[in-house]
């Protein structure tokens, strides 16, 4: 919905040009024709426009944004902790988890790392896991950062900010305690800064895309809402419920009884849209 570049992108202030350089819906559509590629039919539904269409948090941050901070940071970590090779250091990490775990019953936890799960040979660093793994260790990322990095190395000292915004953004998707001006001054800090951190140190800290559309996310909507109530979460939970009061049973119609069950209660509970 903007003209950044990646170039521009590196600009995350409020004064950004790209703030400025927005899109209307027969603009992008414009755009998309002179590229030479075709629109979605999903632009021919009635009263349809770009506005409609929301940035994903679990596909933007869990395994984009965050995924590749909490990798450099944890890597960063490594670095600093005791121990005689860096295989040694990871399993002490490791244990690490264990006890930030036993204290965060729900959720979702890693079952091993390895340097591997954050670095892998030419890349950048990058947590490897599931989408609630990564979200778990957003917590244990600025623990670990404040326990082993020196606040007194600016390069530490930012990574160890960084982390405090990161953090910041997830604490604001709880609902009752959701305000959309600290979740945009969050992400606009956490830009800033790895950014910052991207310049100065590009080998541990890599600059991607997902950084502005996170600020697409959090700073940029017309109408602020909590990311929480459009993530793909909510479809993955209500698909797994449906398959299981679908599982087969009872003979060969269950499947198409359950099914159109599940159909007629969707409908008696949704109200029609006004178009």
């Amino acid at each position: 919905m903007c003209r950044c570049t990646k170039e521009m992108m590196k600009n995350a202030s409020a004064t950004a040009t790209w703030r400025s350089e927005r899109c209307s819906h027969w603009q992008l559509i414009e755009r998309i024709l002179a590229k030479g590629d075709s629109t979605s039919p999903i632009f021919s539904c009635p009263c349809f426009r770009t506005t409609c269409i929301k940035v994903d948090w679990l596909h933007c941050v869990d395994l984009g944004v965050a995924a590749d901070f909490l990798g450099s940071l944890l890597y960063t970590v490594i670095k600093k902790m005791p121990g005689r090779s860096e295989d040694a250091k990871v399993r002490k990490m490791f244990l690490e988890m264990q006890d930030y775990y036993k204290e965060r019953t729900g959720d979702s936890q890693l079952d091993s790392l390895t340097k591997l799960m954050l670095k892998q040979p030419k890349k950048s660093p990058k947590l490897r896991g599931r989408a609630g793994e990564v979200r778990g260790l957003v917590d244990f990322g600025v623990l670990a950062a404040h326990k082993y990095l020196d606040a007194s190395d600016p390069l530490q000292n930012a990574a160890m900010q960084t982390s405090l915004r990161l953090q910041g953004m997830y604490s604001n998707l709880s609902k009752p305690v959701f305000d959309p001006e600290s979740l945009s001054a969050n992400c606009r800090q956490f830009c800033l800064l790895y950014s910052a951190l991207a310049e100065k140190w590009p080998d541990m800290w890599r600059l991607k895309p997902k950084m502005h559309l996170l600020q697409e996310l959090c700073e940029m909507q017309e109408q602020p809402s909590n990311p929480s109530l459009y993530w793909t979460y909510r479809d993955e939970d209500f698909g797994g419920s449906i398959a299981h009061v679908s599982r087969k049973r009872g003979g060969k119609n269950s499947p198409i009884s359950t099914a159109t069950s599940v159909l007629d209660r969707f409908i008696a509970l949704t109200v029609v849209p006004s178009l």
